[in-house]
């Protein structure tokens, strides 16, 4: 196939079996937004064309470093969902990533390995109550670079 952009949000789905995934080797734009999905596929570890992940309004409570991972993602969009942490592992080969959205959820931490986003220009992270002040704090007087640098000093 020939795809590059799938939009299968709003479709009320909980899950998407990994073979559906497998074969959309060209895809680089993927939307499952305003599911009820609880995880992301992991066969969507293997789209390595994948530039846009959109997945927020869901019930994803956790993130695959695999996903993570892949070559050319720019933008991973993970807003409103149930995610309590993010791994340590698989940032430092998010080399691409430039948008990070991670608000509305409930994280209580970061990884100082998100050290290693070099492009990371848009990192949301509103509306997650049991983060640390000092983390937005920093993030509004300096930006990602900021809250990163926060999380690296801890």
């Amino acid at each position: 196939t020939n795809l590059i952009f799938l939009d299968i949000s709003h479709n009320v789905l909980e899950s998407i079996q990994d073979e559906n995934i497998w074969t959309l080797t060209t895809l680089t734009d993927l939307s499952l937004s305003s599911n009820r999905m609880v995880t992301l596929p992991l066969a969507i570890a293997c789209l390595e064309r994948l530039r846009i992940l959109r997945a927020d309004d869901n019930c994803i409570t956790s993130i695959e470093p695999d996903i993570i991972r892949l070559p050319e993602l720019r933008a991973l969009h993970l807003a409103q969902n149930n995610i309590a942490a993010v791994p340590s592992l698989g940032w430092k080969w998010a080399t691409n990533l430039e948008v990070l959205d991670l608000s509305n959820n409930d994280l209580d931490s970061l990884p100082y390995q998100m050290m290693a986003l070099p492009r990371l220009t848009t990192l949301g992270l509103a509306r997650n109550p049991r983060l640390s002040p000092r983390v937005t704090q920093a993030f509004f007087s300096s930006g990602p670079a900021g809250a990163l640098a926060y999380l690296a000093a801890q």
